[in-house]
């Protein structure tokens, strides 16, 4: 930042920054301070920015004997896991330090577009039709089907979940009975396809859509678009 120069880093394989894919699907920092990149095409890469030392890692499936290369998404929990998704039927994978490579989780939990961690531990993620969560210390996970692609899940400051779908709107999920409470384009929304969700200090729900921003007000369920007219370079967002 200081010179104002960037680094690239590519699937150049003449370059001492080589990466497996340049369709980089999600980026993290870890505990560590090390950069994972999930990729299309390409499995996930690790980069030490001390050493610039970059390893590159593949997600095998022991079932059907093969490489999952369309990495969707890596996510590190609290416990200082390291998951990676794979999607177009892939599966989820964990970490293994000691082993360092990452092994199959469980070959039922499948397509995950998003992985987030509540507040009492569980991993919560969704894929094409369904919620997932996962209870690691039990080994235990389910699935609840809403019927629309889960773009991401977020959890407030009050303990509410709450679920950005494509084309289903968005949705108030209630853990105790699986129950939803959903808001549609009829409640305000500037779209039915939520991407992603961030909360503000007020705790207010800012949603990137297809059709612009929708801010929701928690207190009052009310929401408040923002399109190209409020200085918005476009319209339509994309994933993540």
């Amino acid at each position: 930042r200081k010179l104002n120069t960037y680094t690239v880093y590519n699937n150049n394989p003449n370059s001492p920054n080589y990466i497996t894919s340049n369709f980089i699907t999600n980026v993290i920092r870890d505990s560590n301070d090390e950069i994972w990149l999930s990729t299309w095409a390409g499995g996930v890469n690790r980069i030490n920015p001390k050493t610039n030392v970059i390893r590159h890692y593949s997600c095998y499936n022991p079932y059907t004997k093969q490489v999952e290369k369309n990495i969707w998404l890596v996510f590190e929990d609290a416990q200082k896991n390291i998951w990676a998704s794979a999607t177009n039927e892939g599966c989820l994978y964990l970490f293994d330090r000691n082993k360092n490579l990452f092994l199959l989780y469980d070959r039922a939990i499948n397509n995950l577009q998003c992985l987030t961690q509540t507040s009492d531990g569980k991993l919560w993620g969704g894929n094409y039709t369904s919620i997932v969560w996962i209870d690691i210390a039990k080994r235990k996970q389910g699935k609840i089907n809403i019927g629309y692609p889960v773009r991401y899940i977020h959890e407030d400051k009050n303990k509410q979940l709450w679920v950005a779908t494509q084309e289903g709107g968005l949705l108030l999920f209630n853990r105790k009975n699986n129950t939803s409470k959903r808001f549609t384009t009829a409640d305000g929304l500037s779209s039915n396809t939520i991407l992603r969700i961030l909360e503000d200090k007020k705790g207010n729900l800012w949603m990137s859509t297809y059709n612009g921003l929708s801010r929701l007000d928690i207190k009052s369920k009310t929401f408040r678009i923002f399109s190209k007219n409020d200085g918005l370079q476009s319209n339509q967002f994309s994933f993540n």
